[in-house]
């Protein structure tokens, strides 16, 4: 029996067919079996007659004389079958010819030989194991199980042989490898990747004893592979029935394994089933391969593991864990005491302030949507590249108009509190070129999510950041001395946004004019300018228009002051209708009339209601009524909100 090239197969050349173990405890096998050992008792016959005459004394017979009589024994008469000719033909070949001797004084030892050679027993054929560590884990068994209630310095007491019964393989660069989620994991990500309270933990416990299990069902039951033509290699299973090859773990699942498919029964049905002797033999050979395989690996991987970790710590000292014995070490106490940590640490550094335009978008400036290197621009409000010749269209756009509404109150509330973030263990960063929320507990998002994580205590109460807060700290830390100072420059800092070209621009009443008195405050331009178009009006312009009391609109007459509830069920109806922005923050959306679809403009300062706006977007209709007005309100402020109207309608 020989292999084919490359290894996988094998053929026979007594039989000339392809061999497998089957093939050896077939009839045709067994017959020519049987002729290739006559003719090995017939050499051994005739090694025992010279050695007893050499023993002797005697004189033995010329070599040539041997040679024929070793040949007139075992060639087969001429009317031999086709096999008896091919045995003969492979043993002179491979037993005679490769051990004649070249003078007469070697004759008795090769003889020997050749008789040594034709007894040698036929190969086990039986499926070789696949490799552990490659195609099936093979690690520690795991002496202490996780849950979710398991203290996070347990997990950081780790040694590397608990980690690798966790299927955890140190690197050389000191990360560790997941062999179960085929990930790469620095030391501070351990607690959360393995961790149950976690949803990657979850899932690294789920796909561990998944994968256990199929170990188990390997060594028990891996030898029936072969009778179903299966075979795992690389985490995969490749089976004779053409099925899509899958994760090896698709072998257990039940009724829903692979194994009980339909495609695979029906497969299994053409093929010949084993004796019950074979099926012995296999599972017996299994049985010690598949054992002697693994404990070598084992074996070989402690060590590999053991030669990283020393050359870690020559290296670096600290860049692996404690070992296995130093949790049993701890005392009641530590066991209970949280963590201390940099968070609070009452001589902890002063964490950075979030910079504008690098951690959150400046929308101060009236405008959000960023020219990037290179020509291209960046909304920040609907996180996504816009287009150069786009850009008109995309303000106007109805995500757009809704997205800027909650993006500009993340940006108040930014201003108001973003000195403040670090005592909830959060932070304003960039993160793979994204603006984001990062919390320490191991959550982040957009950074306009703010406020929905400030919303009523939203991000709090989640259980993920009350396990950060329960461990970290979070809750207990202590004024700071920097904190005064922090704040101070945090105010200048959002002070200091609205540039010149920002600034609410003040009314400057001509000399001598009477109405100079009531026109000193000022008209806010903090809109986006290049979103709805509507700048500043000249003094000019605004004298003439100004009255000196504001004028209620005449479709509110006899209204009462709206709630913070009306005004922010209204605000939240004009993001609906995609109404666009309100021109400056002295005006708020006070009130919709559900009835009639009409949405009325309200002046906190002037606690009046100054305008009526109909918009439809879909429609294509838009209105503002007539009649309404005050010093932040006035005839040329209503009349650029309605081009804004009107142009946001041509770029529906």
């Amino acid at each position: 029996v020989r292999a084919r090239p490359g290894g996988n197969s094998f053929r026979c050349l007594l039989c000339a067919s392809s061999a497998d173990q089957d093939h050896l405890e077939s009839g045709k096998h067994q017959h020519v079996h049987r002729l290739w050992q006559e003719n090995a008792d017939k050499v051994r016959k005739m090694a025992d007659a010279a050695r007893t005459a050499c023993n002797a004394g005697a004189d033995l017979l010329p070599l040539e004389a041997w040679f024929h009589e070793l040949l007139g024994a075992i060639q087969p008469r001429r009317s031999s079958d086709f096999l008896s000719l091919n045995v003969f033909k492979y043993f002179w070949h491979f037993v005679v010819r490769s051990w004649w001797p070249s003078c007469w004084a070697e004759l008795v030892d090769a003889l020997g030989k050749m008789a040594e050679t034709a007894q040698l027993p036929e190969p086990d054929l039986g499926v070789e194991p696949p490799k552990p560590g490659e195609s099936f884990p093979c690690f520690p068994v795991v002496e202490k199980e996780l849950h979710k209630d398991t203290p996070s310095h347990d997990i950081d007491a780790l040694g590397p042989l608990d980690l690798l019964a966790q299927g955890l393989q140190l690197l050389v660069d000191g990360r560790y490898s997941c062999w179960y989620c085929e990930v790469t994991i620095s030391r501070d990500g351990l607690e959360r990747h393995l961790h149950p309270y976690y949803k990657e933990g979850q899932q690294h416990q789920r796909n561990r004893k998944r994968w256990e299990e199929l170990a188990a069902w390997v060594r028990e039951h891996g030898w029936t592979l072969e009778g179903e033509q299966c075979r795992l290699d690389k985490k995969m299973l490749v089976c004779g029935c053409k099925a899509k090859p899958d994760q090896a773990i698709c072998l257990l699942g039940g009724e829903e394994g692979h194994l009980r498919t339909k495609k695979h029964v029906h497969f299994q049905s053409t093929l010949t089933k084993p004796s019950q002797d074979l099926q012995d033999k296999r599972r017996t050979s299994w049985a010690i391969k598949i054992e002697a395989s693994c404990n070598e690996y084992m074996l070989a991987l402690v060590q590999q593991q053991q030669d990283r970790c020393a050359a870690l710590l020559s290296k670096a000292g600290s860049l692996v864990p404690a070992p296995r014995q130093a949790s049993a070490a701890l005392s009641d106490s530590q066991r209970s005491a949280p963590e201390v940590s940099p968070s609070n640490d009452p001589a902890m550094p002063e964490p950075p302030l979030p910079e504008p335009g690098k951690d959150f978008p400046n929308l101060a400036t009236g405008t959000d949507v960023e020219e990037k290197p290179g020509g291209k621009l960046y909304c920040h409000t609907c996180a996504y590249e816009v287009p150069p010749n786009e850009k008109e269209g995309h303000i106007y756009s109805k995500v757009h108009i809704k997205n800027r509404t909650s993006a500009m109150d993340a940006f108040k509330m930014i201003q108001a509190r973003g000195d403040q973030l670090w005592r909830e263990g959060q932070s304003l960063e960039e993160v793979d070129g994204t603006m984001k929320i990062v919390c320490q507990c191991g959550k982040n998002a957009a950074w306009w999510e703010i406020v929905q994580w400030y919303q009523d205590g939203f991000h709090a109460s989640t259980k993920w950041h009350k396990k950060w807060a329960a461990y970290a700290g979070a809750e207990l830390k202590s004024p700071k001395p920097w904190e005064e100072s922090r704040r101070r420059r945090w105010e200048d800092m959002m002070a200091a946004l609205e540039g010149p070209a920002a600034k609410r621009p003040r009314l400057q009443p001509a000399a001598g004019s009477s109405t100079s008195s009531s026109s000193s405050s000022s008209i806010s331009s903090s809109t986006d300018a290049a979103a709805l178009s509507i700048e500043a009006p000249s003094a000019a312009t605004n004298l003439d228009s100004v009255s000196a009391k504001p004028v209620v609109t005449p479709s509110a007459v006899g209204y009462t002051e709206p709630s913070e509830t009306d005004k922010e069920g209204a605000t939240r109806d004009a993001a609906n209708r995609y109404a666009p922005q309100l021109p400056c923050p002295e005006l708020r959306w006070g009130f919709f009339d559900k009835k009639r679809k009409d949405l009325y403009i309200w002046c906190n300062p002037c606690a009046t209601y100054v305008g009526r706006i109909k918009f439809n977007l879909n429609a294509g209709h838009s209105d503002c009524e007539e009649g309404g007005s005050c010093e932040h309100f006035t005839s040329a402020v209503r009349a650029q909100y309605k081009a804004a109207m009107a142009k946001a309608i041509q770029w529906k």
